[in-house]
């Protein structure tokens, strides 16, 4: 009998460990070495979304478009962040209750209207996770939602993901980012190809006092960007989009997801920036829903239906 015990043990500390090894190969989030980085550049100043430049194809990789399809005909509804090869990240507010059917994450596009674009992958959606706080009570507060792919994300040079803030970490105020989206851009630029720009981070005490001249109000976490003067911002059709930030450790640069647009009143208004999303105020939370995805959950069971097989099998041989 002791010779069965000895025997089960080994056979459940060798399958714990190849189970929590397959567990940790998968990211939870991303902090991954190449997370942020573009291997694609365009040359030329950085201009607005409304009067926006246009990416070059694989400019920015971790830009995702949410599509609709209603009515035999697809519509991008939103933007999105790839932030592991399972997972997109964008805002609570995009979603009305359509069915998972009818939503699908397209990577790697630039021009939204060349069906035959190159580099393209369409996935299709497992799982919607919202914010259990999320309010869309005119400010928006806790507006975050995470996607769960049916399939793993490529990564290929258009398509890689984003790097994630550690929590309760903090953008600096003036810091230059780079927002990117199909929004409207106010008749500024053709709105087929990704647009891009470069906006300022904002004062929060500062933006809430410019917001409470128009009645809204500015929850905590969210972050504003944008100019005093208007003129460069995020606009409809831009929501659940990336707002990144360079930084740069050992002499390694890389783009930082540190917000994902939320509202605004008006696009590129005086005194109106573009208000965020803060992401470093829910990696905890990003942590616990990834976390817990079935991924990691299955991995362990199946180990585990495995070893109550064996077990039983060695009670069995003991027994007679």
């Amino acid at each position: 009998m002791n010779s069965v015990i000895i025997r089960a043990f080994l056979l459940y500390s060798t399958l714990y460990h190849v189970a929590s090894d397959e567990v940790q190969a998968t990211p939870r989030f991303t902090n991954e070495d190449d997370c942020g980085v573009s291997v694609i550049s365009r040359s030329g100043a950085i201009s607005r979304v409304v009067n926006g430049t246009a990416s070059a194809q694989g400019q920015w990789p971790w830009q995702a478009a949410i599509v609709l399809s209603s009515g035999g005909s697809l519509s991008v509804i939103c933007g999105g962040s790839v932030i592991n090869n399972k997972w997109v990240v964008t805002a609570a507010h995009c979603f009305n209750n359509e069915p998972l059917s009818d939503i699908s994450v397209f990577l790697g596009v630039n021009d939204k209207s060349n069906g035959n674009e190159a580099n393209r992958q369409i996935l299709q959606l497992e799982s919607k996770t919202c914010h259990p706080n999320y309010t869309e009570n005119g400010n928006f507060a806790n507006d975050i939602c995470l996607l769960r792919l049916t399939s793993d994300v490529s990564y290929t040079t258009y398509i890689r993901p984003i790097c994630l803030p550690n929590q309760g970490s903090s953008e600096s105020v003036g810091q230059s980012c780079i927002v990117s989206g199909w929004g409207e851009t106010e008749n500024t630029g053709n709105n087929n190809i990704l647009q891009y720009a470069e906006v300022s981070i904002i004062d929060h005490t500062l933006c809430s006092g410019w917001y409470q001249a128009v009645g809204l109000s500015i929850p905590e976490n969210h972050i504003c960007a944008g100019y005093e003067l208007g003129g460069t911002d995020t606009c409809q059709g831009d929501s659940g989009g990336p707002l990144v930030c360079q930084q740069t450790v050992s002499g390694s640069t890389s783009y930082i997801l540190q917000g994902i647009t939320s509202f605004g009143s008006g696009c590129a208004e005086v005194r109106r920036p573009g208000v965020y999303t803060k992401v470093s105020e829910y990696i905890d939370w990003i942590d616990e829903v990834v976390g817990s995805s079935a991924t990691s959950i299955e991995r362990h069971s199946w180990a585990l239906v495995f070893l109550c097989f064996q077990c039983c099998f060695f009670v069995i041989q003991a027994v007679y």
